[in-house]
């Protein structure tokens, strides 16, 4: 019994750090997009017309971020297994939002 407090306890603390990494990303976002920075950062976009994707889903992709928000998304690999993948993704996604009538 006092083993498994011992975890919950440890994953309790472990969640508070959650906040802390959620807010300096989310700073980290806006001082790139109120400073124009153009740094690249991984943010949920539009991803119609990348890797082959037709449907209009949003992913979590690298992309350059500026003053207008996203100014352009980062090329990805090229390498067949990482585009199937994210076909994937992506067409996962589109069936959801069918299920769901989104």
């Amino acid at each position: 019994v006092v083993v498994e407090e011992g975890k919950a306890m440890e994953v309790l603390k472990g969640k508070g750090q959650r906040s802390w990494s959620i807010g300096l990303s989310v700073a980290d976002l806006t001082d790139s997009i109120l400073k124009d920075k153009r740094k690249v950062h991984s943010v949920s976009t539009l991803a119609k017309g990348c890797c082959n994707i037709n449907s209009e889903v949003f992913l979590s992709l690298p992309c350059i971020l500026g003053t207008n928000g996203v100014i352009e998304m980062v090329k990805l690999e090229e390498d067949p297994l990482v585009q199937e993948k994210l076909q994937s993704s992506a067409g996962s996604i589109h069936d959801l939002q069918q299920q769901l009538k989104l």
